[in-house]
């Protein structure tokens, strides 16, 4: 005889499965009935990971619009401080995004939105095609920070020549 543990009853040994020739806990029935309640527990815990997951995914979409606007005003601030001319509005900047399927104008590499991290390599800059130029929507591209890095100061084809001559080297 043994005391299920759920129970409390004593049975058989005949009412309790074995693992490796050691009984379990609970008798049979009792088992049944924990692990139904187990299933259970577990399918609400796997609704509850799938509403969690969409909250992200409007969060993420979330963050990515407030991230946007964020920089947008960062650009335009830094453009007044440098005497720059600043044209370029909300939408426009806005439209590149969508027109460029929001990846990297460049490197098409899809741009990393996450927050709270600071400079990410392929988080979205604001780039001026023409480095003299001004910010309007005919001279700014949307470009990973580290194409912008590279570029810095120099045209396109100033990067793109050195990454050419940067893979050749390392063939």
């Amino acid at each position: 005889m043994k005391r299920c543990a759920h129970c409390k009853e004593y049975k058989d040994k005949s009412c309790y499965s074995k693992n490796k020739n050691k009984l379990y806990s609970y008798c049979k029935p009792c088992a049944s009935v924990l692990n139904r309640a187990s299933a259970a527990e577990r399918m609400k815990d796997i609704e509850y990971r799938k509403q969690r997951n969409i909250t992200q995914l409007k969060n993420r979409e979330l963050n990515k619009n407030i991230r946007l606007s964020a920089m947008y005003h960062t650009a335009k601030r830094n453009a007044i401080k440098r005497d720059i001319e600043f044209t370029l509005t909300l939408d426009q900047y806005r439209a590149l995004y969508e027109v460029q399927g929001w990846r990297c104008a460049r490197t098409k590499i899809p741009f990393d939105f996450t927050m709270g991290k600071g400079k990410l390599p392929f988080g979205p800059a604001m780039d001026r095609v023409n480095p003299d130029g001004s910010y309007n929507a005919a001279n700014v591209q949307i470009v990973c920070n580290v194409y912008n890095f590279a570029k810095n100061e120099f045209t396109d084809f100033d990067v793109l020549l050195f990454a050419f001559a940067l893979v050749g080297t390392t063939r």
